[in-house]
């Protein structure tokens, strides 16, 4: 009877033995086929290390580079020498002054590139110009009040580079009486006919 008993209890020993290494292998297996079939060799780099080489050797920033038109750079360059010329109404030159088409007229006459006579003539030519695209050498065409915009009372010669905040230059017939750079704020922006582009 005692020798059952042991027998028993050795047999029990030798199932629960083998279960376990059953079990263990079976934990091998799933760990075995958990891995990839196909492992390709990595390094290790400490993060600090990867931190730090991006600190000493930072990716480059890529900037838009804007080209400006030689042509347009000219008349602007141009433009700008004129600056303080005083206004004379019906002026078309540099010793009497100027008004407003005629310093439009003597810049541009300067590079040979023929212009109308008066503000109003630029409504109908050269190309009509968005004003999220206006760029040094464009036009903008403006109004003598916010109720009529159709009619342009005076010219003005950007002098700003695409997507920079638009200044332009004409002859000032108000208190400054001469030729003057302004910023393009909300008092022209409500009397803008449209801008254009007469440049080659």
């Amino acid at each position: 009877m005692l020798f059952s008993c042991e027998y028993r209890v050795n047999q029990n020993h030798k199932i629960a033995a083998k279960q376990s290494i059953l079990d263990t292998g079976k934990v091998q297996i799933l760990a075995i086929e958990e891995v990839p079939k196909k492992v390709d060799s990595a390094v290790i780099i400490p993060i600090d290390a990867v931190i730090n080489d991006s600190i000493k050797n930072p990716e480059p920033i890529l900037v838009p580079i804007i080209i400006s038109n030689p042509k347009a750079l000219a008349v602007v360059n141009f433009a700008k020498s004129l600056l303080k010329t005083p206004y004379v109404y019906g002026g078309k030159n540099l010793k009497t002054g100027f008004d407003s088409s005629g310093f439009i007229s003597f810049v541009f006459n300067h590079f040979g590139i023929i212009v109308p006579a008066t503000a109003s003539g630029f409504a109908n030519i050269g190309k009509t110009v968005a004003i999220n695209e206006v760029s040094e050498g464009d036009l903008l065409l403006i109004a003598k009040s916010d109720l009529d915009k159709k009619t342009v009372a005076y010219v003005g010669i950007v002098l700003s580079k695409k997507g920079e905040p638009i200044e332009f230059i004409y002859a000032n017939s108000g208190k400054v009486k001469a030729v003057t750079i302004s910023s393009f704020n909300s008092y022209y922006q409500k009397r803008l006919v449209k801008v254009i582009s007469i440049l080659p």
